[in-house]
């Protein structure tokens, strides 16, 4: 630690927060802070403000909030994410991101609330909407957070993810307590407006992990959904293991079987990788659709422009969905 770390240490230790946020962080990027916060998105302690940012969501709680329970049997292993349309083709689910439902630019909301009309889903599927979105429109939703809930809740889906605000290792680590608490204060008001969500858990640290297995202990949760659509590693490698390992921890720690909905992780050799260390998780895939567009196939690099978008995007959830299967096979 330099001199100005231990200060800041020290000063941690007298914060009355400091048992659900852990003090200071080790890669802390605000240890290097320009004070410029009118450019900065990461609510620190020195931010001007930040205590009302913290008054806006409620404070930092989330024991108090309540999951309302629901049925999720009916999902398949993979669900893929579409970027135009199933083409009518019968799959158990698909998902849609909420991207496709808002207009920033205009702070307008798409007409059509018939979602399954409008990807052309049948009528039997299910439908997920994903929150996995660019934080600064989560951020503008939050500022009138019922108007939002309330369009979004206009809209056919069946479930949707909890949305999903970023939490960064190398940010403050008051700025996790904050995202995760919009995360839950916003779950919360989509229930309140009859939206079935799915829970989301980001574990940064030891001690984000113990609060949110605490609060899965008190609502039990048959699913909880993770994100991993920003880890770059290889399955082999350390950093991907240590994630792995955590979520085996999180598992024991929660004390019933819960079961994973796993985003950024549908590649075959991280689908396979996955299923051998946690077991028969549901990846939420993004990848087959975009491929697909881009006339690639998702076990090679080769392009082939002789078929349609269509038909690569069934042969490329067809593959994983084999992948998924064999590999199951394999652990039994």
């Amino acid at each position: 630690m330099s001199e100005s770390d231990l200060e800041q240490s020290v000063k941690c230790l007298n914060c009355k927060i400091f048992p659900i946020c852990g003090g200071w962080g080790e890669f802390d990027d605000s240890r290097w802070c320009t004070m410029e916060c009118d450019y900065c998105r990461a609510v620190c302690c020195k931010r001007p403000g930040a205590v009302d940012i913290i008054k806006d969501v409620g404070g930092l709680g989330i024991m108090k909030v309540r999951w309302k329970p629901f049925d999720m049997d009916d999902l398949p292993p993979v669900i893929p994410q579409l970027n135009s349309q199933s083409y009518g083709v019968k799959h158990p689910a698909y998902g849609v991101s909420a991207k496709k439902l808002y207009y920033p630019h205009t702070d307008g909301w798409a007409k059509e609330k018939d979602l399954k009309k409008r990807f052309k889903i049948p009528e039997a599927s299910k439908l997920i909407l994903s929150f996995s979105i660019k934080d600064v429109i989560l951020d503008s939703w939050l500022r009138n957070l019922d108007k939002a809930c309330k369009n979004l809740s206009e809209y056919n889906f069946d479930y949707a993810l909890a949305p999903n605000f970023s939490m960064y290792g190398n940010y403050p680590p008051l700025d996790r307590l904050v995202n995760l608490r919009r995360q839950f204060f916003m779950m919360e008001r989509l229930q309140e407006y009859g939206v079935k969500v799915i829970p989301g858990v980001e574990i940064v640290r030891t001690i984000d992990m113990k609060r949110l297995a605490k609060w899965c202990r008190v609502n039990r949760p048959p699913m909880v959904f993770l994100n991993m659509t920003m880890r770059r590693e290889h399955p082999t490698e350390k950093e991907w293991q240590w994630r792995i390992d955590t979520f085996i921890k999180f598992r024991e720690m929660c004390g019933y079987p819960i079961q994973y909905i796993v985003i950024g992780a549908s590649g075959p050799r991280r689908l396979k990788n996955v299923i051998e260390r946690l077991g028969g998780v549901i990846f939420y895939d993004t990848k087959t659709y975009r491929f697909a567009e881009f006339h690639r196939k998702v076990w090679d690099s080769l392009w082939d422009k002789s078929k349609s978008v269509r038909d690569l995007f069934f042969e490329n959830l067809e593959y994983l969905n084999w992948v998924y299967e064999s590999t199951m096979e394999e652990q039994t």
